[in-house]
C-alpha cells in the first residue's frame, strides 16, 4: 500500500494542480468575455488607435457582464472587484482583451 500511494499521491497532485489551471483559464476568459461584452453596448467609449480603455471587475458585475462571485481556483478567493482589471488596447484598429491582477 505504501508503494502504491507513493505513485498515486504525486499523480493525483498533478491532475488536481492541472484541473486549477484549466479552471482558471476559463475564468481569465470568462473575464475578457465580460470586457467584449461591454464593448459591444459602449461602442463611442472605445479606445481610439494606440489608446487603451481599463474597466475593473466592479464595472463588469454592475452591468451584468460577469457573474457575480467569480473566484480565482488557484486561491480559492474572489477576484477583487478593485484591482481587478480588463484592459482593452486598441492596436493598429484592433481591440486586444488582458486582465491585469498585478495590482491584486
Amino acid at each position: 500500500l505504501a508503494i502504491i500511494s507513493l505513485i498515486a499521491i504525486p499523480a493525483i497532485n498533478k491532475t488536481t494542480d492541472s484541473s486549477r489551471d484549466k479552471i482558471y483559464d476559463t475564468q481569465i476568459a470568462n473575464l475578457k468575455s465580460g470586457g467584449k461584452a461591454w464593448a459591444a453596448e459602449h461602442v463611442a467609449a472605445l479606445p481610439e488607435n494606440g489608446g487603451s480603455k481599463t474597466l475593473t471587475l466592479r464595472e463588469l458585475k454592475q452591468g451584468g457582464y460577469v457573474d457575480s462571485d467569480i473566484t480565482n481556483p488557484k486561491t480559492k478567493q474572489k477576484f477583487d472587484d478593485t484591482c481587478t482589471k480588463i484592459i482593452i488596447r486598441n492596436v493598429n484598429g484592433k481591440l486586444i482583451y488582458e486582465v491585469d491582477l498585478s495590482s491584486c
